[in-house]
């Protein structure tokens, strides 16, 4: 009687509808950023551009946030390139 493990409450995941966007990056701006961001880091660019741009004030901070995800650094240049492409 109540000697078992303690019950574990395991949080479910934000719903895609939850994440709020700022509202000065363009939505084809961000999802641009995540298509070649997948390029590098594949399927998590997904994840982490939707969560670096509820704080991002800008496409460049945007930008900032991101390509630290990328090791390598040629392939990081390679980001930059084509994010500059955008502005």
């Amino acid at each position: 009687p109540g000697d078992g493990p303690p019950s574990q409450v395991t949080p479910s995941p934000a719903s895609p509808a939850a994440i709020t966007l700022n509202p000065a990056l363009a939505e084809a701006s961000v999802k641009a950023v995540e298509v070649e961001l997948a390029r590098h880091v594949g399927p998590m660019a997904r994840v982490l551009v939707k969560r670096a741009a509820r704080t991002s004030a800008s496409l460049r901070e945007l930008v900032r946030a991101v390509e630290i995800e990328i090791e390598d650094a040629a392939a990081r240049r390679a980001f930059r390139t084509a994010m500059e492409k955008l502005r």
